[in-house]
């Protein structure tokens, strides 16, 4: 499976340079709920990364896509710094959230 990202230029091509095919720059938050649309209906995307900034401005939007109970595709929101400060719990909850365990985001 491929993962995608989707963020500022920065994180985007951070990734492209560690080999990922799949991304887009952008801060507009039209073209992120687009790509995504896009992205959650493509059976080869397992993983969309974005930006947290990015994510915050189409936060009903990613609720609704994670509400929908689809197994794939992982989406995890970056922190804007680069760091992995409360990474590693959204890691946690997605994956809790795709087996079943919770029904939906946490504060």
């Amino acid at each position: 499976m491929k993962i995608a990202v989707i963020g500022d230029e920065r994180m985007v091509w951070g990734f492209s340079l560690a080999g990922l095919k799949e991304g887009m720059i952008t801060d507009s938050a039209h073209e992120a709920a687009d790509a995504i649309s896009r992205w959650v209906r493509d059976p080869g995307i397992g993983i969309i990364l974005i930006s947290l900034p990015l994510a915050d401005t189409i936060r009903p939007y990613l609720t609704r896509v994670r509400l929908e109970k689809r197994l794939y595709p992982l989406i995890l929101e970056l922190g804007e710094t680069g760091g992995i400060s409360g990474f590693s719990s959204r890691v946690e909850e997605e994956l809790l959230r795709m087996v079943g365990m919770t029904t939906g985001e946490s504060g």
